[in-house]
């Protein structure tokens, strides 16, 4: 329970920090209507408010479908809903999403736990382009289960060195730092999946690829 308890704590303190950004910036929006009367200014306030505001619903749904019990404990998830979340996620930045059609129609669908693995797969991969770039998903079914593959390409993509401690599979909880939570998180979804997260990285790409069989 300790750790199930020092996970969610770490989880948690991913998600603030992430949320400090486009929360201040609303703050900073609703100061400049309230104290400014020069048209031009609160136009652009009111601009900032709508980016800021997309930004931060796009966050909190994503972490949602991630990290959280979304529809309920025995709920599926439409993977054309995870890849809309994605979109939205990831939209305003730096990093362009491939997420083809016939990875969203895969035959009998994937399970919630799977769903969440791909979701950490892709915050993960997003993470490995610092400087922007291309990152591609793939969904397939593959026997009794399913192939899991997220592909980041682009200038100095690479692997955060936190996220490669994470990705031991003996790592203590206690050598994780936020940032990092949702690597370890994806490691234990695939255990309990039945399979293992593997990545590669070189010449400018990195490849994170999963096999769950529960699905």
């Amino acid at each position: 329970m300790s750790n199930e308890l020092d996970l969610a704590a770490l989880l948690s303190s991913r998600l603030c920090h992430d949320l400090v950004g486009p929360v201040g910036a609303i703050g900073n929006g609703l100061e400049v209507m309230q104290d400014d009367d020069d048209p031009a200014m609160r136009d652009q306030a009111i601009e900032l408010l709508g980016l800021s505001v997309g930004q931060a619903l796009g966050r909190l749904k994503f972490y949602r479908m991630a990290f959280g019990a979304s529809a309920g404990a025995g709920a599926g998830i439409s993977l054309l809903d995870a890849r809309q979340v994605a979109r939205d996620f990831l939209d305003g930045g730096r990093v362009t999403l491939d997420w083809p059609d016939d990875s969203v129609t895969v035959d009998g669908g994937i399970g919630k736990p799977a769903v969440k693995l791909l979701m950490n797969m892709v915050l993960l991969g997003s993470e490995a382009l610092p400087r922007g770039g291309d990152l591609a998903v793939t969904v397939a079914r593959n026997g009794d289960g399913s192939r899991l593959a997220v592909s980041a390409s682009g200038d100095g993509a690479r692997l955060p060195e936190k996220a490669l401690v994470a990705l031991r599979p003996d790592v203590g909880l206690g050598e994780i730092e936020p940032k990092a939570a949702p690597v370890y998180l994806a490691v234990r979804l695939a255990g309990a999946l039945g399979t293992e997260l593997r990545a590669a990285q070189a010449g400018g790409r990195v490849a994170l690829d999963a096999e769950p069989r529960h699905v």
